[in-house]
């Protein structure tokens, strides 16, 4: 798994705002759910909407505990019909790989206006469009 970890300070984790480094698509998604994420989306249509969801991980998140970490945040970029699915579908992508999420601090619908600036977003929005899976952003951890 291809996953980056920055370390920030006690302080920087209370001001947390949603820093958004550069995303990469999830790694070792399963085969069989995107053979049947393909399937629904031939019947159904891709998602209109792609959501930012932020989430805080806690120190039980193997990936952290494996480097020392005590804790940290993540926007995961999720391509869904709505909110409530984009969440779910979050949620459950970290789980997956092994993740401990305490809090979903916010949950934004991707506007392209509010980001026509920042090209890590819009190029990580449109990988994640194009495949139709879950990106993560940098991992803001801190505890080490």
């Amino acid at each position: 798994m291809d996953v980056r970890f920055r370390e920030v300070t006690a302080w920087a984790r209370m001001a947390f705002i949603g820093s958004f480094p550069l995303p990469s698509c999830r790694a070792g998604a399963d085969p069989i759910a995107d053979i049947q994420r393909l399937r629904h989306n031939m019947v159904m249509g891709s998602p209109t909407k792609v959501f930012l969801v932020y989430f805080e991980l806690g120190s039980a998140s193997a990936p952290f505990r494996e480097r020392g970490y005590a804790g940290g945040f993540v926007t995961c970029i999720v391509p869904r019909n709505d909110l409530r699915s984009a969440i779910d579908a979050g949620e459950a992508a970290l789980v997956e790989d092994g993740y401990e999420v305490l809090n979903i601090d916010k949950a934004l619908t991707y506007e392209p206006e509010e980001w026509e600036h920042d090209e890590e977003v819009k190029r990580a929005v449109a990988e994640c469009r194009q495949s139709n899976g879950i990106g993560y952003s940098d991992f803001n951890v801190w505890g080490h």
